[in-house]
């Protein structure tokens, strides 16, 4: 690139092949994002460094030519976007983590949704499941099927943001005094800072009539919409 007059000392960066991703915000324009690529390309020149022809350096421009061709150089969102985060989720519990409670199970139940359903076993008061997600921010819809039944315990659903804040907390009441599937349990929040968002499933209460703290459920799903 005309104007580079610097010069890169190898010895000062160590070798690696592994590769990672962090969000830049540029001025409008194609011819910037031409800009970017080129001051990159900089960094995977032999020319650019004071041993060309070491192999220090033939390590740090093969690393740096393989970051290059990663790069999404276009439709790469409008800044400040977010690297690798979800407008879309679809969550079974059999892929969240236990961090109270008993292991989660599948039935096989054909007359459900998606032919199964998933609970830990056995069910005990405060149980809890979790799962981190990159989630963009902004407006989400959620959808969780489950099965009712006379031994269910209340769902307490929480999201919490990036920031370590609660952005959502809402309850679903699994029991009914006859076993019914597919059904869904629905609601919204707002998630207002995007990235590692954690998505909890918790049984801290039950009605009054039930008999236990069963979570019979199918699937999570979550969609933003603005």
């Amino acid at each position: 690139m005309a104007g580079f007059s610097g010069v890169l000392h190898s010895e000062q960066y160590p070798a690696t092949v592994a590769m990672q991703c962090v969000m830049i915000v540029i001025p409008e324009g194609d011819e910037y994002v031409r800009l970017l690529a080129s001051l990159l390309d900089i960094a995977g020149t032999p020319d650019s460094y004071d041993e060309p022809d070491s192999a220090q350096t033939d390590g740090l421009c093969f690393a740096w030519d393989e970051a290059y061709f990663e790069t999404e150089w276009l439709d790469c969102g409008n800044p400040p976007g977010s690297e690798n985060m979800s407008t879309e989720l679809f969550l079974s519990p059999l892929n969240m983590n236990v961090l109270a409670g008993n292991g989660v199970t599948q039935t096989i139940a054909t007359a459900q949704r998606f032919n199964a359903v998933y609970a830990q076993t056995a069910a005990a008061l405060n149980q809890r499941l979790n799962a981190h997600r990159w989630l963009a921010a902004g407006d989400w819809s959620y959808r969780i099927t489950a099965v009712k039944n006379n031994a269910s315990g209340i769902l307490t659903f929480e999201v919490t943001d990036a920031d370590g804040n609660q952005a959502f907390i809402g309850t679903h009441d699994f029991y009914n005094a006859v076993a019914q599937n597919n059904q869904f349990f629905t609601g919204g929040f707002t998630l207002p800072v995007g990235g590692e968002t954690i998505l909890d499933f918790k049984s801290a209460a039950k009605n009054g009539a039930s008999s236990n703290y069963q979570q019979n459920i199918t699937c999570l799903e979550m969609w933003r919409y603005g």
